[in-house]
């Protein structure tokens, strides 16, 4: 019988897409699914909800296609299909995304992959997996000096400034970043987004050894540059910061398995000493104890313990965890509003970041236009708003 540990009371479609989610990051917790699925009978359609929710799907079927005596030919069926257009759209965009690297490196544009874009090139981090992993965008890091200078080689291959409704000061002034567009036939596009920074604007200069700690790898022939793992792995937390779910089991999975290719690697006191100075020791913290709920990593007790992160928060993100992390159906608002509270070192700033929000994430965060009328009088009331939010999803 598989032990789920805290676990033990989500349902059976949930604690299948948390061994898929465990597979993912260690060969030897594959075993496991077969078991569970001789043990229980799932709800194929609520599993798959779940499984969309966290990313997961292409692995899903990965893990499942072994055994379709368990499961139903229409579920198989969607997540064979989910499966082989992730890896067509992957291969494209690793085919466009060395085009690009390329062409900055032709003008000397030193530019860092991120996220999934840097999975897909690091191929020792996720190993035979990288296929695995669903990506939408191409994330690219680079100095803001050569913001400008990018963008034109970008639109000279085509691309056109994907505003999303805003304007471009708001992209350029309050944003870390900025996306751009390129169609293709059949309504198909890639979007890569240029990012200058790693987190809103916020005062504080994060991680300023960054550049000088790059290494540089050899693809297709290519020298292609890389953060450093340890930076790495801040661009994928911080991430968690931004706009949005902080839940998905596919970002918990990107942290794990970077976590455990460099094993023994790490410089923990590079971590330790840059999440302090950037005030990111509780959002390093939960990323930290989200691993080792989820997966069964242990985490070196001195990490764990890191200084500024009181014992209150730390119960309230391990509940935050377990509460939320397979309420699929729960609004995401909700979600966001309650971690965004546990991924700040001080409190005063996810407060103060919720009440003087932009109108353009206002915007986006309810689905509203940026500048109509309505959302120009919802944004006034913004606080009454947010105090909704809370009050219809609590838990």
């Amino acid at each position: 019988m598989t032990n789920f540990g805290p676990w033990k009371s989500i349902s059976p479609e949930a604690k299948l897409s948390l061994l898929i989610a465990k597979a993912l990051v260690s060969d030897t917790k594959a075993g496991a699914i077969e078991e569970f699925l001789n043990q229980e009978q799932l709800d194929w359609y609520k599993f798959n909800k779940i499984i969309t929710c966290h990313e997961l799907s292409p692995s899903a079927y990965i893990f499942l296609k072994k055994y379709p005596e368990f499961i139903h030919q229409d579920e198989l069926k969607l997540l064979e299909r989910h499966f082989y257009a992730n890896l067509l759209h992957l291969n494209l965009i690793q085919q466009e995304l060395m085009k690009i690297l390329q062409s900055f490196q032709e003008e000397n544009i030193i530019a860092l992959p991120l996220k999934g874009a840097h999975f897909l090139l690091d191929t020792s981090i996720y190993r035979d997996k990288a296929y695995l992993r669903p990506m939408i965008d191409i994330d690219i890091l680079l100095k803001k000096e050569t913001y400008h200078q990018a963008q034109n080689i970008l639109e000279s291959q085509g691309y056109k400034m994907e505003l999303k409704g805003n304007r471009e000061e708001y992209w350029l002034n309050k944003n870390c970043n900025m996306a751009f567009i390129k169609m293709l036939q059949d309504n198909c596009s890639y979007i890569v987004e240029l990012h200058w920074a790693l987190d809103y604007p916020r005062g504080i200069r994060l991680l300023p050894h960054l550049w000088s700690r790059i290494k540089r790898i050899e693809v297709e022939g290519n020298n292609i540059y890389l953060s450093s793992p340890e930076d790495a792995f801040f661009s994928l937390i911080l991430h968690q910061r931004r706009f949005g779910n902080a839940l998905p089991l596919k970002r918990a999975c990107d942290a794990a398995i970077l976590l455990t290719r460099y094993k023994g690697e790490l410089d923990w006191d590079y971590m330790i000493e840059e999440a302090a100075r950037g005030k990111m020791r509780t959002i390093l913290y939960f990323a930290l104890s989200q691993i080792e709920t989820l997966f069964d990593i242990k985490i070196p007790p001195s990490v764990l313990k890191i200084s500024g992160v009181p014992d209150y928060k730390k119960k309230l993100i391990r509940n935050l965890l377990l509460r939320d992390t397979f309420k699929y159906s729960l609004n995401l608002n909700s979600v966001y509003l309650k971690a965004h509270f546990f991924l700040y070192d001080d409190f005063r700033e996810p407060v103060k970041s919720i009440l003087n929000i932009p109108q353009e994430q206002f915007a986006k965060f309810y689905n509203l236009k940026p500048y109509t009328a309505k959302t120009d009088l919802l944004y006034r009331w913004r606080y009454l708003r947010y105090l909704k939010t809370l009050i219809l999803n609590k838990y």
